[in-house]
């Protein structure tokens, strides 16, 4: 019960370092162009960006996308537009060059908006998950498969892990906000 309840608690802490971690500052994050999905022209199947490009850093704020299949060149251009963080976009025969301008207060405070709401969801995922497994704790005890002092020791187990991982996305946000303040 507990082990179930751990790795349902670890995918949402990784969830949140995963996405917070995407949020681009004043440079661009090679996170984000590398997990970025591109629909293929064949049969719609998504597409990792990095599988099917190769993806060159020029500064902090440029990449150039040289692309293996020119056809997909539409796709990728488009998937990079909905990102909603790459303000121009220069496209040549089979490669595309990605720029990013300064980070703006407006971005910043966008930004700090962003991370605020994956926190939240997160916070609610977590205490959902803790509800679930409390509720199945008690109807284990309520049939008798469990023992009250089990189902006490359980308690007192699921409760803790839920304040740590809350913390723990706790910190991952405020370690992000003072980053994206100190830029």
């Amino acid at each position: 019960m507990c082990i179930k309840f751990k790795l349902d608690i670890e995918k949402v802490v990784n969830f949140v370092k995963t996405n917070i971690n995407k949020l681009n500052l004043n440079y661009i994050s090679d996170n984000l162009l590398y997990s970025l999905t591109i629909e293929g022209y064949y049969d719609k199947k998504k597409l990792l960006l990095k599988n099917i490009s190769k993806i060159s850093k020029l500064n902090a704020y440029q990449f150039i996308i040289d692309l293996y299949d020119t056809n997909l060149l539409k796709n990728v251009k488009k998937s990079i537009i909905n990102t909603n963080f790459f303000t121009n976009l220069q496209c040549h025969d089979k490669s595309i060059k990605v720029s990013i301008p300064p980070l703006s207060l407006s971005r910043r405070k966008s930004i700090l908006k962003e991370s605020s709401q994956i926190l939240e969801k997160s916070k609610v995922s977590i205490r959902n998950i803790r509800r679930l497994s409390i509720s199945r704790l008690k109807k284990e005890e309520k049939n008798g498969n469990i023992s009250k002092n089990y189902f006490n020791q359980a308690l007192k187990k699921i409760n803790t892990i839920t304040n740590n991982s809350v913390k723990s996305i706790e910190d991952i946000f405020l370690k992000k906000t003072k980053i994206i303040l100190n830029i």
